[in-house]
């Protein structure tokens, strides 16, 4: 079985490498900390779930988070998937 582009732009595979390629360099942007503690808020915990996952204070997952929401230049927690995905650009 082929599969068939239906629907799609004709520039789809050139907007997945960008995509992807911006995704990599955002993820570098980040502390390894700074990093897990996004995760877990794109997987939906709260702070306290996030301190007691990582074995860290509330005190310190929130800076952590007001870090990342920094370099991410975003104004809520739940931006911060799409940011890391490079999919705010394109949708």
């Amino acid at each position: 079985m082929q599969f068939v582009k239906q629907n799609y732009p004709p520039d789809l595979e050139r907007i997945a490498k960008r995509q992807f390629d911006q995704a990599a360099m955002r993820r570098r942007l980040l502390a390894p900390r700074q990093l897990e503690v996004a995760r877990l808020i794109v997987l939906g915990l709260k702070n306290r779930e996030i301190a007691t996952q990582l074995g860290i204070t509330v005190d310190g997952v929130k800076k952590h988070v007001t870090a990342v929401m920094n370099k991410a230049k975003v104004d809520r927690r739940t931006k911060i998937a799409r940011w890391l995905e490079g999919l705010e650009t394109y949708l």
